[in-house]
């Protein structure tokens, strides 16, 4: 997709072969292999020249240094802004640029939901401003059925989650009656602080999801354990014991090293 005038919205359409097959579900829309290019201050001042010559307007001296300021002042710093719509519903992607430095981060994929709707959508629109031209390697479209199967699915799922549930600040615990192996997620994020036993057994946990915690648990009937103990904390300790034990150990043998030796200087 390529913008010919920077800040005007640019749209780019998909049409969908067999629009039927996304009825009644939730759809999501997956770019991949993402770039944007981005057009230098000349290319800019040409735009605008370009801008005012359509509207039959003078460009004059004073008009290509307002413009020139303008650009100046408020570069794209590589950020774009990216619309994805189909029917009455849509889903907005703000790429930040370079200038914000806590938050950036180039993104070159992206799996944007365009949430459910019980009615056909035939095309979806892609549609940018700021950016030169915006390019994808790949485009996929993905429907997930939210019909009976669906809600069998979740039922089968909530099943499977834990019972008599108990949970503190540093403590979650209950009790897995999984049919088959399954893998346990929850929504507390991964850190190593976390340890899981499984009836008493020390099991390894990792992550799900991108960054929280889960594992691996076997069929049947288990009681589950997750405890939270800080990173480093036990070894603090003995660190700080350790110390402490050596600073008395050395205040005590000065004492009697003086006692025994009282005019060694």
């Amino acid at each position: 997709m390529t913008s010919d005038l920077l800040g005007q919205r640019q749209t780019y359409q998909l049409t969908l072969k067999h629009p039927q097959r996304y009825k009644n579900c939730e759809l999501y829309v997956e770019l991949s292999g993402i770039h944007a290019s981005f057009a230098d201050t000349n290319e800019r001042q040409t735009l605008a020249a370009n801008r005012y010559k359509m509207a039959g307007t003078p460009f004059t001296k004073g008009q290509r240094l307002n413009s020139w300021r303008t650009i100046v002042k408020s570069p794209f710093f590589d950020s774009y802004d990216l619309t994805v719509s189909a029917n009455h519903t849509k889903t907005d992607f703000t790429q930040l640029g370079i200038n914000n430095m806590s938050d950036y981060e180039p993104k070159h994929h992206l799996l944007l939901n365009m949430g459910y709707s019980s009615r056909l959508r035939k095309t979806i629109s892609l549609s940018f401003t700021n950016a030169q031209r915006l390019t994808f390697k790949d485009v996929r479209i993905i429907a997930v059925p939210l019909g009976s199967r669906y809600r069998q699915q979740t039922s089968t799922l909530r099943a499977q989650s834990l019972n008599k549930l108990k949970v503190t600040n540093n403590y979650v615990a209950g009790t897995s009656s999984a049919t088959k192996g399954t893998v346990l997620t929850t929504s507390i994020p991964y850190s190593t602080g976390w340890h899981l036993t499984v009836d008493g057994r020390q099991t390894d946990t990792q992550q799900v999801n991108s960054g929280f915690v889960g594992a691996k648990i076997p069929a049947g009937r288990h009681k589950i354990v997750l405890t939270y103990e800080t990173p480093g904390l036990k070894i603090g300790i003995i660190a700080s014991v350790v110390g402490v034990i050596l600073l008395l150990s050395g205040s005590i043998w000065l004492i009697i090293r003086r006692r025994i030796l009282p005019n060694d200087p």
